[in-house]
């Protein structure tokens, strides 16, 4: 079954939708410590980054500068006697690539597997002076400066 336009992009804005449910669970578990709000931070700009992401694909599907978006809904939209035909091939279609595939589900696992990412660590990598982000040690570019 080939993914069509309007079924990426409603996929775009289910990820879309999932990472902004996983910002709203991270934002939810109140940070009681100083690395935790920087994990936390780290976790919400690496969500935010996929929403990016995904809201640029979204507006090269919408500006449709080639023209297959409009195609598309039409063949949907179909009219006079083409309407069942084309609603009944499709409709054959789907059936007989679940008949191929019957166990096959539909999994978005990137934010699933993101929030199973938060850890321990930060993902930015501190020194020790540093206090995971409290201060700044500038001490290394001080050594290459002399």
């Amino acid at each position: 079954m080939t993914s069509t336009l309007l079924e990426r992009t409603r996929a775009y804005h289910e990820d879309i939708e999932l990472f902004e449910r996983a910002i709203v669970k991270v934002m939810t578990e109140e940070a009681k410590t100083h690395k935790d709000n920087i994990i936390q931070a780290h976790a919400v700009n690496a969500f935010v980054n996929k929403i990016i992401e995904r809201n640029v694909k979204l507006a090269a599907v919408y500006e449709d500068s080639t023209g297959e978006l409009k195609e598309e809904i039409q063949s949907i939209a179909g009219a006079g006697p083409n309407l069942y035909s084309i609603f009944y091939e499709r409709l054959r279609e789907i059936k007989e690539y679940h008949r191929k595939f019957p166990y096959l589900s539909v999994e978005r696992p990137e934010a699933e597997q993101m929030m199973n990412g938060i850890g321990d660590e930060p993902p930015v990598p501190f020194s020790g002076e540093e206090s995971y982000g409290r201060y700044l040690d500038l001490h290394s570019f001080f050594e290459e400066y002399i």
